[in-house]
């Protein structure tokens, strides 16, 4: 029984072997080489792409803020200067 079994292991290996130098498996292997670093390549195109579009929104997003941020700046001390201005004539008037 043990000897039937070692000649069908033997004989599975011959038949992986045979499988293994067919030129149908190698040609398989490359279609598998070939599809893996065309979506390796595909996926590093779309996260730079999508890396880029963030850092541009961010960047429009940040300079929006500060260009709000100093025009409000420019308004208050304006008008803190102008108040001051204003208090200045009057404790003088006084």
């Amino acid at each position: 029984m043990a000897a039937g079994k070692v000649i069908s292991i033997r004989a599975l290996g011959q038949r992986v072997g045979a499988l293994l130098r067919t030129t149908t498996f190698h040609l398989t292997l490359s279609y598998i080489a070939l599809f893996g670093i065309s979506v390796s390549l595909l996926t590093l195109f779309f996260y730079w792409s999508t890396i880029g579009l963030i850092v541009r929104e961010n960047d429009a997003t940040l300079k929006s803020e500060i260009t709000g941020l100093a025009e409000q700046y420019l308004e208050h001390v304006t008008a803190r200067i102008v108040a001051d201005a204003v208090c200045d004539h009057l404790h003088q008037a006084i």
